[in-house]
């Protein structure tokens, strides 16, 4: 019997014990630095300049580093919430003198993630965000990326509405200072922050677990990027997969009890297995057209069985290796579910014993009119409820959950993937593989003596040795520039002469237009209305409400 979540107990317990143990606090914090009488209004826990806050799903926030950064508000007085482009000169030292700014906004009259995007698009570093309600409410929303969360690389934190009014006078108190030329005020050196991304570091390997559906769009190219990055972590760090399943029993799914399980008594057909119990919302929005919430269900077991034998038989990557051909043969989107997952396995090479197990052991018998549960299913529930994810995707580092996006440009390295990031930082200080060395080589390639990623030198002279040539070669790279400038000039004059037409008709063609692109820019881009409208068919199908996810508004 699974057991329902209170408060997180055991996990919370743990993540006490390890903070106690290994000394190294697991937190994501806004404090202000200065100036310092406005500081004093912030004491959040007892901690001086602190300020009550919560971190972003989105973003690339930096687990290796402090940020510290200016506070700044668009110029253009009609962009208070930051829904539209910044004024010129929101960053005014494109030379690199400029120090990292903050843009402050206001919560309301578009998403979080378009605020993020303009503020990002204006050079800010990072985004603060304050509550739109006067009344401070007990506890605030996390702030979600929601349809633009994969184009989002700067982090953001959301704080009271009386707290971002303190920070919007004091930087009104800046530029008065600065107008003024008061040099001894103490808002005359701007409106400072800091923003702290910190994990629990215990020993030298690090546990992550990835909460998502199979096939989902918002992890998909993450997946396929991390690959390498798996590889060389190798057996420094434990992977586990944990796939979204929602309780039928408490959404109001199963079968009433004593009636038959048939169409007439499951509220929400096609969406869930085993009478009910375990469902998904249906993946294309498309009632009884596959594939559909069920297939979504059946393809988690399949996945967490693959992963499980993978595990047991010493082959880490072959759960990978399925999950990358899934992508590949565009399974999410293949009406021939059960054929797309047996092109995958075998594109993946899975052996026919692996096959064997989630067919006989795991899967057994997730029919929609199956009247048991199943083991798996079971399993993946309970750790949702000893766990609580907000949403999915979500990522957890030694067991602590992980504010940011799942962007990760290729070549994957630590300063670019903030998922790589906050697992370098899970390390014990000093025993970090050196996939987490910010080196700008590919991942697992180290530079050599001379600089060169994944060279040979091993010492200063081998560099020298490599820059000298011998006279030889450099007589006769003078003698071979010499016979083409020779013939170079020869081919000019006898074109000059014998081939000015085509001469004309080439500076011709220079001029015609190239193409109509700048006339199609644009047009492949939804409406946010339409855009919201196709996000809320898909979150709200049935009896399925997802509606307690972290909001994007």
């Amino acid at each position: 019997m699974r057991s329902l979540p209170v408060a997180g107990g055991a996990v919370l317990a743990l993540l006490l014990l390890l903070v106690a143990v290994s000394g190294v606090t697991a937190l994501e914090s806004l404090t202000l630095l200065s100036p310092a009488v406005t500081a004093n209004s912030f004491n959040y826990n007892g901690v001086p300049g602190l300020m009550y806050s919560e971190p972003s799903l989105f973003g690339l926030p930096n687990y290796n580093a402090d940020l510290q950064a200016m506070v700044k508000q668009d110029a253009a007085n009609d962009n208070l919430w930051g829904c539209k482009d910044y004024a010129d000169g929101f960053l005014p030292a494109p030379n690199g003198k400029s120090p990292p700014l903050v843009a402050l906004v206001q919560r309301g009259n578009c998403t979080f993630g378009q605020k993020a995007l303009k503020a990002q698009a204006a050079g800010a570093s990072a985004i603060i965000v304050y509550d739109d309600e006067p009344e401070s409410p007990g506890s605030l929303p996390k702030m979600a990326g929601g349809e633009v969360m994969l184009q989002i690389t700067i982090p953001g934190m959301l704080v009271l509405f009386k707290d971002g009014k303190i920070l919007q006078q004091a930087y009104t108190e800046y530029l008065f200072a600065q107008k003024k030329g008061e040099t001894g005020s103490s808002f005359y050196n701007g409106v400072w922050v800091s923003l702290t991304y910190s994990l629990i570091a215990p020993d030298d390997r690090v546990e992550w677990d990835l909460f998502f559906y199979p096939d989902e769009p918002h992890i998909a190219p993450f997946i396929e990027a991390y690959q390498p990055v798996v590889r060389a972590l190798g057996d420094r760090a434990q992977f586990t997969p944990h796939f979204r399943i929602i309780d039928g029993d408490t959404v109001g799914c199963m079968r009433p009890e004593g009636k038959v399980c048939n169409d007439t008594y499951l509220p929400c057909g096609t969406q869930c297995t085993n009478c009910g119990r375990y469902c998904r919302l249906d993946p294309n929005g498309k009632i009884n057209s596959p594939p559909e919430g069920r297939d979504v269900v059946t393809q988690s077991v399949i996945q967490k069985c693959l992963y499980t034998w993978s595990q047991e038989n010493k082959q880490p990557l072959l759960w990978w290796q399925y999950v990358d051909a899934r992508q590949k043969l565009n399974c999410a989107a293949d009406k021939d579910v059960s054929g797309c997952t047996n092109r995958a396995l075998s594109k993946a090479h899975v052996p026919q014993s692996a096959i064997n197990h989630i067919m006989n052991v795991c899967k057994g018998d997730t029919g929609m009119y199956t009247d048991e549960d199943n083991f798996v299913l079971e399993n993946e529930l309970q750790w949702q409820y000893d766990y609580l994810p907000l949403t999915s995707p979500y990522l957890y580092v030694n067991g602590y959950p992980y504010y940011g996006g799942f962007v990760c440009p290729s070549p994957v390295n630590v300063g670019s993937c903030a998922p790589l990031s906050v697992m370098c930082a899970g390390y014990l200080a000093g025993t970090a593989p050196a996939v987490c060395n910010a080196n700008g080589c590919e991942t697992g390639v180290d530079r050599d003596a001379c600089g060169v990623c994944g060279g040979s030198a091993t010492k200063d002279e081998d560099c020298v040795a490599r820059s000298k040539f011998p006279i030889g070669s450099v007589i006769g790279v003078i003698i071979v520039c010499c016979v083409l400038i020779g013939g170079g000039v020869y081919w000019y004059m006898r074109r000059q002469n014998t081939k000015m037409r085509d001469d004309i008709d080439s500076l011709l063609k220079q001029y015609l237009p190239m193409s109509d692109q700048e006339a199609l820019a644009g047009t492949n881009g939804k409406t946010a209305g339409a855009a919201r409208e196709q996000h809320s068919n898909l979150r709200l199908i049935g009896n399925l409400d997802t509606s307690d996810e972290p909001t994007d508004l």
